[in-house]
Parts: C-alpha cells; sequence; structure tokens
C-alpha cells in the first residue's frame, strides 16, 4: 500500500482497514523531543561515541535516526534507525583518521520530526 494520509498535530491514532476491517493501527505519540545537542563523548580505545541531549525522556512511540556525514552535510548516511537509546556507538571502521565527520538525528512520534546536526568534528 503506498498513499498520503492527511493528518494534524492531534493525531494519536491511525488504523489500516482492509474490506471494512480492522488491519492494523498505529499509535501517535506527542510531540517530538527536541534534541538540545549531539557531541561526541569519551571512549576507550578506538570507540566513537556520540550522546544526545533531549529536553525530555523518549516517551514511548518515539524513536530517532542518527546519520552522518564526512562531507560538510552535502551528502548523509543513515547508520541507525528506530533507535531509543541517548547514547550511540559508530562504527569507527568506516572513518579515516582525522576525517571530519557530522551527525544528524532525527528524532519522531511516527509522523513529525525534529531534527538537529551536530558541529563538525574530527574522527
Amino acid at each position: 500500500m503506498d498513499a498520503v494520509i492527511p493528518t494534524s498535530a492531534q493525531t494519536r491514532l491511525l488504523e489500516l482497514l482492509v474490506g471494512g476491517k480492522l488491519a492494523d493501527t498505529m499509535k501517535v505519540g506527542g510531540p517530538p523531543p527536541t534534541v538540545r545537542g549531539v557531541q561526541r563523548v569519551a571512549a576507550e580505545g578506538k570507540d566513537l561515541v556520540v550522546s544526545l541531549a533531549l529536553d525530555r525522556e523518549l516517551p514511548e512511540g518515539h524513536s530517532f535516526s542518527v546519520q552522518v556525514s564526512t562531507d560538510r552535510g552535502a551528502t548523509w548516511h543513515t547508520v541507525g534507525v528506530g533507535l531509543r537509546e541517548p547514547i550511540v556507538p559508530l562504527d569507527r571502521a568506516q572513518f579515516k583518521d582525522g576525517e571530519e565527520l557530522q551527525v544528524r538525528v532525527l528524532a519522531t512520534n511516527g509522523l513529525s520530526n525534529a531534527i538537529v546536526t551536530s558541529e563538525p568534528f574530527r574522527v
């Protein structure tokens, strides 16, 4: 199925009916939390970990995705989807030593997104 469904900020539940029968439901949380910042955190050895500063705990039905860019945001590569924890380990092997990296976080309630991008930092 491919459909565009108009919704509003007050939408809390979507129901999929097939042949007049309920096939599935999707609960929608309130507004996604604001991501106040993304920063690299100290990790042991060559581990690469980023931490997300959220304005509140991630409510049920909310998650976030993480993307990385090595070209100052010209292109983005998704490295995590459906995440629920504010500490995100990144696979250091996919980056060269000294390479500049940016991290973008998309917090979602299933319908709307809140997006924040880190300042560039060296791997």
